[in-house]
């Protein structure tokens, strides 16, 4: 058998702050450091980084995240003015469904701000499906919190490829889908990968 290092981290940024540009300008530094202190603590080892960030997929540090600093100060200026180079992290949920979640919290609005970031040496195999929408604000009576879970299969060293079997549409009863999922993975995980899944 072999093993391989992997770092781990969790974060609950502060969040709702892209409503003005000095909000935005430090929700950016704040993401910056998370960036920043994982990449060292990892040093060059596959890191994963999950959470609730608190940002929107069109903002500044959403792009620092998934496309780094250059790329991300000429789509959002001043907001990354100064902050030095970060190495750019992946989402697993669009490198499954190639978009991220319609939503992954609903109060009064839906909005996604969860995510999880894949280094390098880490590749997505599958994530749970999450529908388009749900009736009504979070929480109700299928789903116990604000937001909703963001769940994925991932692996370390060489992708094999993303399962086959993913649906196109995500189902209402999130629970009981992330139920089916997880009985899927744990026979997976006793039987190998092979029969489930394949490289397309």
């Amino acid at each position: 058998s072999t093993s391989q290092l992997l770092t781990v981290a969790t974060c609950h940024l502060p969040t709702h702050l892209w409503t003005d540009p000095v909000k935005r300008r430090a929700q950016a530094i704040i993401m910056h450091l998370v960036l920043d202190t994982l990449q060292g603590v990892a040093a060059g080892l596959p890191a994963i980084l999950m959470g609730d960030f608190g940002f929107i997929p069109s903002s500044a540090p959403y792009a620092l995240a998934a496309d780094g600093n250059e790329h991300a100060a000429k789509h959002h200026p001043g907001a990354l003015e100064g902050l030095p180079k970060t190495t750019r992290m992946r989402s697993a949920y669009k490198a499954c469904f190639d978009i991220e979640p319609a939503f992954t919290m609903k109060r009064r609005s839906a909005v996604t701000t969860d995510y999880i970031w894949m280094g390098d040496g880490v590749a997505a195999r599958e994530c749970l499906r999450l529908p388009d929408s749900v009736e009504g604000p979070l929480p109700n009576k299928l789903e116990g919190s604000v937001h909703v879970p963001v769940v994925a299969m991932l692996e370390v060293g060489p992708p094999t490829g993303l399962a086959l079997d993913m649906p196109d549409v995500g189902d209402a009863d999130i629970a009981g889908t992330f139920k089916a999922l997880v009985a899927k993975w744990n026979k997976v995980g006793k039987q190998g990968s092979e029969d489930t899944f394949k490289k397309k």
